[in-house]
């Protein structure tokens, strides 16, 4: 749409669609995108300081706790919108999907 600036989004792990409320209930901020069987976790970009850095690691740690697997990214990946997020879920669907099978437990 005209006017309007695309959502910029940190992304800090990709986990079971149906697991992703675990996650996001314990860290105000973040969202889900869900993508099929993944969703990926998602909140506002940040930088690169040690205040980010100890909120990414909640974050992951959060999601290895409650999830039955998780695919961690590493700090400071962003994309430009959730558009774009949209379509790198949806590119590597199958390999995410195969990650999280594989670290299942």
């Amino acid at each position: 749409m005209p006017g309007i600036t695309p959502r910029r989004v940190c992304l800090y792990a990709v986990v079971p669609a149906g697991e992703a409320d675990g996650v996001r209930a314990s860290t105000r901020g973040l969202r889900s995108m869900v993508c099929g069987p993944v969703a990926a976790i998602v909140g506002k970009p940040g930088n690169e300081s040690t205040r980010a850095a100890l909120r990414h690691d909640r974050v992951v740690g959060r999601a290895v706790e409650v999830c039955s697997s998780v695919v961690p990214f590493r700090l400071g990946v962003e994309l430009q919108s959730e558009t774009e997020l949209q379509e790198v879920l949806h590119a590597n669907l199958e390999l995410l999907s195969g990650h999280l099978a594989r670290f299942h437990g």
